[in-house]
């Protein structure tokens, strides 16, 4: 009896045929047109994630400007201390505190930087180790961005900073540096080489390098520093 013989409209199971072979080589050419297809779009899937890492990068820069100015609106006009020391509630002692503490009431940021909802402290593109990237203190007051040290407050040297001092195009903040800078101070990009600028007007720009020296972008030069 002819083992390749149908019965009822069934293959017996010691047939031959090319089933087989016809699945496995349909399924190569659907790996290779995978593989293709990973290869061709993933270039444009990288420029897709970095466009919105920027993005949310320019969105946080925004809403740290609107931080400042309400604090400044809520001050007399004055912008927040870069860093200051002022005695503990009931104690003696002094305690440190930079710009970043000022602003937490206007950011809604927690005292625990770790806090899960504090998405606006940290740069999206930022890497928590590697070169060029601040690792983070595990400290309350900490954030990714940089601000322009020669408008903020310095009550250690008695001076004054008004939000009305600094024209539109004064840098106020930045990515890819500590808590305050100045223009000799090194700063590295974070997205594609570049620098995600926040200028006192509220526009954000993304820098290929900082600009050096003042007025703008910097500001007048502050007496004393």
């Amino acid at each position: 009896m002819n083992s390749s013989a149908n019965h009822n409209g069934f293959r017996l199971a010691g047939s031959r045929g090319n089933a087989c072979g016809a699945t496995l080589v349909e399924l190569l050419t659907v790996l290779v047109i995978i593989a293709l297809a990973v290869m061709l779009l993933s270039p444009v899937l990288t420029r897709m994630l970095e466009a919105s890492k920027l993005a949310g990068c320019t969105s946080h820069l925004r809403i740290l400007g609107n931080g400042f100015a309400a604090y400044a609106a809520d001050n007399n006009g004055e912008n927040p201390p870069g860093y200051t020391l002022r005695k503990q509630e009931g104690t003696d002692r002094d305690q440190a505190f930079v710009w970043t503490t000022f602003l937490m009431p206007y950011m809604n940021w927690h005292a625990n930087w770790k806090h899960r909802e504090d998405v606006t402290r940290f740069c999206p593109a930022t890497r928590l180790n590697g070169e060029g990237i601040f690792k983070r203190p595990a400290s309350d007051w900490w954030t990714d961005y940089g601000c322009n040290a020669w408008v903020l407050v310095n009550d250690t040297r008695n001076r004054r900073t008004r939000w009305t001092e600094f024209g539109p195009n004064v840098i106020l903040a930045f990515d890819g540096a500590g808590l305050q800078s100045v223009p000799s101070e090194k700063i590295y990009p974070r997205h594609g080489g570049k620098i995600n600028v926040l200028f006192m007007g509220g526009h954000v720009e993304c820098l290929t390098e900082m600009p050096k020296g003042a007025t703008p972008p910097w500001g007048p030069r502050p007496t004393p520093l």
